[in-house]
């Protein structure tokens, strides 16, 4: 087993500052040079109290171009949002300019009213999603966007770009349902869990997760997420 240590990104913004993320430069350079694995920003749209992005490529492609070997992905993009085109030819793109280090995280969030203001339907988010990493994969797996589902009809067109990545970037699924569970045994190549969990409720989550790929012949990847606070010292800590 091979344990790799990621973390989230932080957004420094200064505004009116010549280059406002310069101080988010400077850290992501740095983390690339400690040998960090990944990376990751959140998602969220209408939501400016969380401070997670709403086009959070466009954010991961500037730190791509100030980095050279760490991962960059979300962590988690509400990918049922958006037409699985327009996330395809997003992810493919970082993926170019970060020459094959983009990282998809995806999960169906919990906000209703984001749902409403795309005019995607909040209750079929769910089947929305797995129906959008299924085009996903086969786009980046055979070059052509040729589809005809539930949610999507595509023509014959081709994927561009394309990714750097064989068989498109590594998809991880986030969530602690069952569904979430099964989807990212069966459209995952890692399972997200949520920071704010207990250790032993994750473990019982992560069996559960395993025995989804079992079930399906996946290989289980866990990507666990926990809160933590970095200062000089333990008063420090309790302090800030």
């Amino acid at each position: 087993m091979t344990i790799d240590f990621s973390l989230t990104l932080p957004r420094f913004h200064d505004v009116g500052q010549a280059v406002p993320y310069k101080r988010t430069f400077e850290f992501a350079r740095r983390v690339d040079e400690l040998g960090y694995y990944a990376g990751y920003v959140g998602h969220h749209s209408f939501t400016p109290e969380t401070k997670d992005l709403s086009a959070p490529f466009v954010f991961l492609s500037a730190v791509g171009a100030h980095t050279e070997k760490i991962r960059l992905g979300t962590g988690i993009y509400l990918a049922a949002l958006h037409h699985p085109v327009n996330v395809c030819e997003q992810v493919s793109t970082l993926d170019q300019i970060t020459n094959g280090r983009a990282i998809l995280g995806v999960g169906v969030g919990y906000r209703e009213y984001e749902y409403n203001n795309y005019d995607s339907p909040f209750a079929e988010r769910g089947k929305r999603l797995d129906e959008t990493l299924a085009v996903l994969r086969k786009a980046w797996a055979t070059g052509s966007y040729e589809w005809d589902g539930t949610f999507f009809d595509l023509d014959d067109v081709a994927v561009y770009p394309p990714a750097v990545q064989d068989s498109g970037p590594p998809i991880y699924v986030g969530g602690t349902s069952q569904a979430a569970l099964r989807r990212a045994a069966a459209h995952g190549d890692a399972w997200f869990t949520l920071p704010m969990e207990t250790l032993p409720y994750i473990a019982d989550l992560a069996q559960r997760y395993r025995a989804e790929c079992e079930s399906f012949g996946t290989e289980p990847r866990i990507c666990l997420n926990r809160e933590c606070w970095v200062g000089e010292t333990d008063a420090d800590v309790e302090r800030e």
